[in-house]
């Protein structure tokens, strides 16, 4: 084992720290990193030895390395062991063209949001959390992760902001209220809600135009000749709504109908019961669906298919996505899209934080990030969704 991994005093733990054993792990991991004393492709220490060495059960270290993994943080090669990912913390990540230009290493940044959980992966908060990530450790700047905003107490946030590490700027993931941003603010840190819309709270926002998207998606079908479209909502959540208004805008402007039965909404895994709501609404007579996610447009392209409809010529599927389909061959279906690049948001977000501690602009401002337009874009098979 390299010295490195052998050396104690840089995997120690804080049993009085209020921050679960898992995520102290995480952040030694990250803070290794980013110090330089793991690079890329760099093996890590394996489950058993860390886990003995730090007197923590074996599913602590592997929970946070699988999170960390989510993040794109880790890598797991089989029969080898557990490294430092060579793909996406590539030098020169920091220069492209929009990443903001930090001066400084001499600050962390904060990211109040849930850590995302291992069968989590398709969560589109997710991979923005990890695009945050992967942009503040290309400007080679620490990141210090509150998993549990809502419990200021809890989560030990205001011990850790005024810590050595100096927090010197957050990122806000998580739905707030008034009371919980005032007690934010009260820090006296720039602060930025990411993708979270605080309505009239005033506070710097950096948001996707998720109604905007749904509606120029909605205008793009019946442009298509399209006059009975049907929606698919995932589980309950403000981009959902936001979808969905984008969605009725567009028709109401049109003068077409909405039935009821023409806008369903399908909660948690698919499977069985996601077809048959599907299927439902297919018996509708529609001739275009609007999919809120990968997942969902992936089950309308199945059913169809089972159902022998041709997908643009008898189907039409729009579908809000959050990354890019992958390329298939030219007889794969094809989809009308709109995409929402969270590297951008991510950028846009750090950029914004540069200046607020610059002390340029500082009055509060809400940032919109449009989608970018994929006519006819092509999906190899519904399950490469």
């Amino acid at each position: 084992m390299k010295r490195t991994l052998q050396n104690n005093k840089l995997w120690t733990l804080r049993r009085d720290n209020p921050i679960p054993l898992y995520m102290q792990i995480q952040e030694l991991v990250l803070e290794h990193i980013q110090h330089g004393r793991f690079k890329l492709g760099d093996a890590l220490p394996s489950y058993p030895w860390l886990s003995q060495h730090l007197g923590v059960a074996d599913k602590t270290v592997r929970q946070a390395y699988a999170n960390l993994r989510l993040l794109g943080v880790l890598e797991i090669r089989k029969g080898k062991g557990t490294f430092v990912a060579r793909e996406r913390w590539v030098a020169g990540n920091a220069q492209k063209e929009g990443m903001p230009q930090f001066s400084a290493t001499d600050y962390s940044v904060g990211i109040l949001a849930p850590v995302p959980q291992e069968g989590m992966e398709d969560v589109p908060m997710w991979r923005l959390f990890g695009a945050l990530q992967a942009t503040v450790l290309a400007e080679r700047l620490d990141v210090v992760v509150f998993a549990r905003p809502a419990d200021l107490r809890g989560s030990g946030l205001s011990e850790r902001i005024r810590d050595h590490r100096r927090v010197g700027g957050l990122v806000v993931m998580t739905p707030v209220d008034p009371d919980f941003l005032r007690r934010l603010q009260a820090f006296n840190v720039p602060l930025v809600l990411a993708d979270q819309p605080a309505g009239d709270m005033v506070v710097d926002q950096v948001v996707f135009d998720h109604a905007g998207a749904a509606r120029d998606l909605t205008y793009r079908l019946i442009g298509m000749g399209h006059r009975r479209i049907g929606f698919l909502r995932g589980d309950p959540a403000w981009a959902e709504s936001e979808h969905e208004s984008g969605f009725r805008h567009a028709l109401g402007a049109a003068e077409l109908p909405v039935p009821p039965a023409w806008v369903i909404e399908i909660r948690a895994a698919l499977g069985e019961t996601g077809e048959a709501a599907i299927d439902a609404l297919l018996d509708e007579g529609i001739t275009a669906v609007v999919a809120t996610s990968a997942s969902l447009a992936s089950t309308v392209l199945a059913c169809a298919a089972r159902r022998g409809l041709s997908v643009p010529a008898r189907l039409s599927v729009g579908v809000l996505l959050d990354r890019p389909c992958v390329g298939g061959s030219s007889s794969s279906p094809k989809l009308e899209g709109q995409l929402f690049e969270t590297s951008t948001l991510a950028s846009r977000t750090l950029k914004r934080l540069q200046e607020l501690r610059a002390g340029h602009d500082p009055l509060p401002r809400r940032d919109v990030i449009a989608a970018e337009r994929l006519i006819g874009e092509t999906a190899a098979t519904p399950a490469a969704l």
